[in-house]
């Protein structure tokens, strides 16, 4: 109460650097968002493919990120998010080799690749994102 009565705002920034193998449905995100109780903002998210191969890696990496918008969408307290950066050359998890767990030039974290091609990830990205906007 006491805040309220001072009119400070308050919130939480969280940061969400999740892995290819993470399974956590919208709903999971959203209950989790909406548990602080307060508004959230993603302040900076990527999805770490190190441990990832395989033909469909980069669509199983467009599967968490659109699961993480499916649940910012469905929550009642988080409707900003951040990607932590633009392109996998630049992110951070490929040039800490050595001393990132899990940090190698194959992390391919970002929506976009090395040199800045759009990959299925960015597309599916794009298209869960638009889908949300245009039925708003």
């Amino acid at each position: 109460p006491l805040i309220k009565e001072s009119g400070i705002q308050i919130g939480l920034g969280i940061q969400a650097h999740l892995y290819g193998d993470n399974k956590m449905s919208p709903e999971e995100y959203a209950q989790i968002f909406d548990a602080f109780g307060v508004p959230v903002i993603i302040t900076e998210t990527s999805v770490i493919m190190t441990h990832e191969s395989g033909s469909d890696r980069l669509k199983k990496q467009a599967d968490v990120y659109s699961r993480l918008i499916a649940g910012i969408q469905q929550s009642k307290n988080c409707n900003t998010v951040y990607i932590f950066g633009t392109d996998d050359s630049t992110s951070w998890f490929e040039r800490s080799i050595g001393e990132l767990e899990g940090a190698s030039i194959n992390a391919d974290p970002l929506l976009f690749d090395d040199h800045l091609n759009p990959t299925f990830r960015t597309l599916e990205f794009r298209q869960v994102t638009f889908l949300h906007v245009r039925a708003e």
